[in-house]
């Protein structure tokens, strides 16, 4: 049985090499548009290979949010250690300014 409230539970389902794959996220709370401005690529010198999945991150007003590449992601077999890592990844963003 989940360990959590599964209530707010989400699947994102991308598509990659003609097959549909579905994500199971905690919560998905809206859709968003962003700009190709509002883009910031991950600077080369975040090398660890944990961060490699991230492309980079849009800034705006009120949050960060994380942009993925999702077949480096599905591709590595430590999804959690890699998940903790992102998070550490927008700290350290947010403190940067």
């Amino acid at each position: 049985f989940p360990s959590h409230d599964t209530s707010r539970d989400r699947i994102i389902v991308i598509e990659r090499e003609n097959k549909k794959i579905g994500l199971l996220v905690n919560e998905s709370r809206e859709i968003i548009e962003i700009s190709d401005k509002d883009f910031i690529p991950r600077p080369d010198f975040v090398n660890n290979n944990h961060y490699q999945v991230i492309d980079g991150i849009y800034k705006t007003d009120s949050r960060l949010i994380v942009i993925l590449n999702v077949d480096l992601l599905l591709a590595q077999p430590e999804i959690g250690q890699i998940l903790q890592s992102v998070e550490k990844y927008k700290d350290m963003v947010l403190r940067s300014g």
